[in-house]
């Protein structure tokens, strides 16, 4: 599994008639994105698709709408001529519109009426396939560097694939090491009213990873000389004792 995704199928269940119209499928899906933050809501999936059997032998072929803050979804599909113990393959596709980011399948058995309901759902291990899926090296800029209080930034990311060639389309997320700091899916941040320092952190759906610093400071206000004034010397050529002045904050700091 590439990818943080996993969506689970609970079981198949078949109607009164083995073997007749209106058998019931039903699974539960729950995407799960633990090891990347913010990246359901960046990526923006807002359907999945259920494909039940394989092609040219596909039995259902739904798509449900998915929400930014919906945790599962519930699904109860009706198939004909299922009975139990049949076997079938359930894909599953993660979607923006129609461009498919994540893909999974598994068999899944069919269970008769009224039979326990299994007590574990089954893990259907899903993979980034979308657009970027061969990035092999990302770089997010600005590189290490400082900004004042107040005043904003905005991270861009470039990406390679394993030969080096730019990739031009491709999903990541920019986060904070600090959550005090956050950063808009867009690449924005705010430096807030205090001295620190964080990591920004960019990350492919595949877990491709960059990571640059950003330290906030105030805004200077006094330059104190510390030595080498009072030289005299010839214009165009070097001082004997370097000019060498301190720049400080409000605070002295």
């Amino acid at each position: 599994m590439l990818a943080g995704l996993a969506v689970v199928v609970a079981g198949l269940s078949c109607g009164d008639n083995a073997a007749g119209p209106g058998s019931r499928v039903q699974l539960l899906l729950a995407p799960q994105l633990p090891n990347i933050p913010r990246l359901s809501k960046s990526l923006g999936i807002d359907n999945f698709r259920v494909i039940i059997g394989t092609p040219p032998n596909v039995v259902k072929d739904t798509t449900y709408a998915f929400g930014p803050l919906t945790d599962s979804i519930v699904v109860n599909l009706s198939i004909l001529n299922a009975k139990a113990g049949d076997v079938f393959t359930a894909t599953i596709q993660g979607r923006i519109g129609s461009t498919v980011l994540f893909a999974g399948a598994v068999p899944v058995t069919a269970r008769a009426p009224g039979s326990p309901a299994p007590s574990q759902p089954i893990p259907i291990p899903v993979s980034y396939v979308g657009p970027g899926k061969g990035v092999a090296s990302l770089v997010i800029a600005p590189r290490d560097t400082s900004i004042i209080f107040g005043d904003s930034l905005n991270y861009r990311a470039t990406a390679l694939d394993s030969v080096g060639n730019p990739v031009s389309a491709f999903y990541k997320v920019i986060t904070s090491s600090d959550t005090t700091v956050p950063i808009s899916l867009a690449g924005y941040v705010r430096a807030p009213i205090r001295r620190a320092t964080v990591w920004i952190v960019g990350t492919t759906p595949t877990g491709i990873k960059d990571s640059t610093r950003l330290t906030f400071v105030p805004v200077p206000v006094i330059i104190k000389r510390i030595l080498g004034d009072s030289q005299a010397g010839v214009a165009g050529t070097p001082l004997g004792i370097p000019l060498t002045v301190r720049v400080q904050a409000a605070d002295s700091s």
